[in-house]
């Protein structure tokens, strides 16, 4: 597997990153990694896709703040939240579905939305519209 071209950081609002680190689900197990051919999103052993950058048919700033959640959601429609605060939210919608893994379960998502430290620099690194340079 080629190394990551470029790590970034999953957002935790101050409170969140205590409690979600002792439950294994904190900074140092989580993540977006941008390889060459595929993205990989993780939280901790709660949720892991595998994205094919080839499969990201769009990406792009999420335009509302998500209140009193956290962790690895679904609507069961193939649409996830990976987030540990309400803000930085970026969505990236993926043709033909992801494959992945939530709670030890298989999972096919559609959409991921992820809260990330620096949503604008993945976007750019992603080479999608409206991400700074880099």
């Amino acid at each position: 597997m080629a190394g990551v071209i470029q790590p970034f950081a999953l957002r935790y609002s101050g409170v969140l990153r205590w409690l979600l680190s002792p439950l294994g689900l904190g900074p140092s197990t989580s993540g977006v990694h941008i390889y060459q051919g595929f993205v990989r999103i993780r939280l901790g052993w709660a949720f892991r896709a595998d994205v094919a950058r080839s499969s990201i048919v769009a990406a792009r700033r999420y335009p509302r703040t998500i209140r009193w959640t956290a962790g690895a959601h679904t609507d069961l429609r193939g649409r996830w939240l990976v987030n540990a605060a309400g803000s930085g939210i970026v969505e990236l919608t993926i043709d033909p579905p992801a494959e992945g893994w939530s709670g030890g379960f298989p999972i096919r998502p559609r959409s991921v939305l992820m809260a990330l430290e620096d949503p604008d620099g993945f976007l750019a690194a992603l080479g999608a519209p409206g991400g700074r340079a880099s």
